[in-house]
């Protein structure tokens, strides 16, 4: 038999090379460390606690500043500027909820700035929170709550009719958010309130009208102990939540 020199030659080759295979993969280049997440109150994405950043003006950079920051809530219908659907709907004879009912009577009285005074307009309810105006049962429609070691502003039977933004210095030298509320005789309360996280010193001025067919608003405040939370929101009312309401 003929030996073929070329065939062994090419056998032993391909033997040796794929002995020097290993059965499993060589293990790849180790990653870099990456970098470390954003914080909930982190808006502009910095690694930096800014001070617009310390939402509840706690003088803390914590989960906190996150709940402020997106705390108001009420039904979804309610927070667009719909007063204009209620009254036409109204000339119809209709009144979907939402919308007052044909039996409401907005509250009267004179608008107050609750923020100016808050030893003169604000009033301890006896359960860790405090009523605006006056005691139960003659107090207004704004009032401080507290639970799960939050403070809460509430407003009963308001809808948001409209949010108009504002300088930060303008409002607080000239009371802007409470004239134009002042000026319109449909609104029965305002709040100015900061806005987190803007590159510029701003404020949202939220005007309210009257519907007893509608929740709570609510907007977060403070947090801590019951009795801290509720006097943070009291006593910096007049930094981020610039309330103003009809009291009776």
């Amino acid at each position: 038999m003929k030996f073929d020199l070329t065939k062994y030659l090419l056998v032993a080759f391909f033997s040796a090379l794929l002995a020097g295979c290993p059965l499993e993969g060589n293990n790849g280049k180790t990653g870099g460390t990456g970098l470390a997440g954003i914080n909930c109150w982190d808006t502009n994405g910095d690694r930096v606690n800014d001070q617009s950043e310390d939402v509840n003006f706690d003088g803390q950079w914590n989960a906190a500043d996150c709940q402020a920051a997106q705390a108001s809530s009420q039904n979804h219908d309610a927070e667009f500027n719909h007063q204009h659907i209620c009254e036409a709907l109204a000339n119809l004879g209709q009144y979907p909820q939402g919308c007052p009912s044909a039996a409401a009577v907005p509250p009267s009285g004179t608008l107050t700035k609750l923020y100016e005074d808050v030893s003169a307009n604000w009033y301890d309810d006896g359960a860790n929170g405090y009523t605006s105006c006056n005691t139960a049962p003659n107090d207004g429609l704004v009032k401080i709550v507290t639970r799960d070691n939050l403070g809460f502003f509430e407003a009963e039977e308001v809808f948001v009719a409209s949010v108009t933004r504002l300088e930060e210095a303008v409002e607080i030298q000239n009371d802007t958010c409470f004239n134009i509320c002042n000026g319109d005789t449909d609104c029965v309360a305002s709040l100015a309130r900061k806005v987190a996280g803007s590159d510029v010193s701003a404020m949202d001025c939220v005007i309210f009208y009257h519907s007893d067919t509608v929740g709570t608003y609510e907007r977060v405040c403070g947090a801590g102990t019951p009795a801290d939370a509720r006097d943070f929101c009291r006593d910096f009312s007049g930094q981020q939540n610039r309330w103003s309401a009809k009291c009776p």
